[in-house]
């Protein structure tokens, strides 16, 4: 329990440390260069008070003059913000600022996960039994999902401050809790939110240039997703023939697009030509360097028009197979070779909508 209460300017932050400690706290950005920006020192009982009118809204790591991080505050509050703490136990510090407990929340979920998911992999000893690591990929999955719950919650708490950026980009083992493909009407509000919230704060001003960037392919992966008809296209050969896309087809057939020329792309064109089903059409724009000589009569290169090249370059390679009643039928982005078998089963198989199945 905090011993000093004080009559403060809205722009102060008081730590009572309950005696605990009276080394000096020194005061750095948790972002950027991570610069000292004040140090703390405490009176006689331990209670350490700043003006912090001069900080900017952000998140700031205390620490003792040995280095040693004391704990991690938010200052995005316009009140006088307490925290009371003992030395040795900031885990359990209580403080009359929202925006700091959803920190210490945050912080927290993410040291109780890494845990948790050491005792998993430890108990069902993930590297010697397939059934073992499906148990412990279903368990891990499950506190994932747990957690979503969780962050909903500390989003829908965060009313919008600064620390809603912290919960929006977390991650556990890996995996994004809030995905450009799933959330991105979430991202895109709290953007606005935020960024209105607070217009000047260089972290809000960065987040929202992030989210505005994914505006684009965001709605092109909605346009050419699975179930869509194939927006009309053309692919231009070098010869000036122009083949108008979707195709009238007997079989599915994919459209590819990259402009990287590096080893790794290269590779997965090669791939792609060399493997796939010999009687399925590939229209193609790739970078002349890639490009090899193949007799293949299936693969047709050329220029695509109509496309927003812009937003299609983010998210290359690309690759599109297309039913032949123009149908999309896969869209994979970011192509890598581990995408192929994909393509490959699709590029097999036609099958009718239902709408076909009644013309029928």
């Amino acid at each position: 329990m905090c011993t000093e209460r004080h009559d403060r300017d809205v722009h102060t932050l008081l730590i009572d440390m309950n005696s605990t400690t009276f080394e000096p706290l020194i005061v750095r950005q948790a972002t950027g260069e991570c610069a000292i920006v004040d140090t703390m020192t405490a009176n006689n009982n331990g209670v350490y008070i700043i003006d912090i009118s001069s900080l900017q809204t952000g998140f700031y790591t205390l620490q003792a003059t040995d280095s040693v991080r004391i704990m991690d505050i938010v200052l995005c509050e316009d009140f006088p913000i307490e925290i009371c703490a003992r030395r040795g136990y900031e885990n359990e510090a209580t403080t009359n600022s929202t925006a700091n407990r959803i920190y210490w929340t945050l912080q927290q979920m993410h040291n109780d996960f890494a845990v948790q998911c050491d005792t998993i992999v430890a108990r069902y000893n993930v590297s010697t039994q397939s059934q073992m690591r499906d148990t412990a990929r279903t368990l891990i999955i499950d506190k994932l999902r747990e957690i979503r719950r969780s962050n909903d919650s500390l989003l829908s708490a965060s009313d919008n401050m600064l620390v809603s950026i912290p919960i929006l980009l977390s991650s556990y083992n890996g995996q994004k809790m809030y995905s450009v493909k799933n959330d991105f009407d979430l991202l895109e509000k709290y953007a606005n939110r935020i960024s209105q919230r607070y217009p000047t704060n260089e972290l809000a001003i960065d987040f929202k240039q992030k989210v505005d960037s994914l505006i684009k392919p965001v709605l092109f992966s909605r346009r050419y997703k699975r179930g869509n008809q194939l927006p009309n296209i053309t692919l231009t050969t070098a010869d000036n023939s122009i083949i108008e896309l979707p195709q009238e087809e007997k079989r599915p057939y994919a459209i590819f697009y990259t402009n990287d020329t590096t080893a790794q792309t290269k590779s997965l064109w090669n791939e792609l030509i060399s493997t796939c089903p010999y009687n399925s059409k590939i229209y193609a724009e790739i970078p002349e360097k890639i490009q090899h000589t193949t007799k293949k009569t299936n693969i047709t290169i050329g220029t695509l028009q109509n496309i927003d090249k812009e937003t299609i370059t983010k998210l290359q390679p690309i690759i599109i197979v297309v039913n032949p009643n123009g149908e999309i039928k896969t869209v994979v982005f970011n192509a890598r070779k581990r995408d192929l078998n994909n393509v490959y089963q699709n590029l097999s198989i036609f099958v009718p909508t239902n709408n076909q199945n009644k013309k029928q």
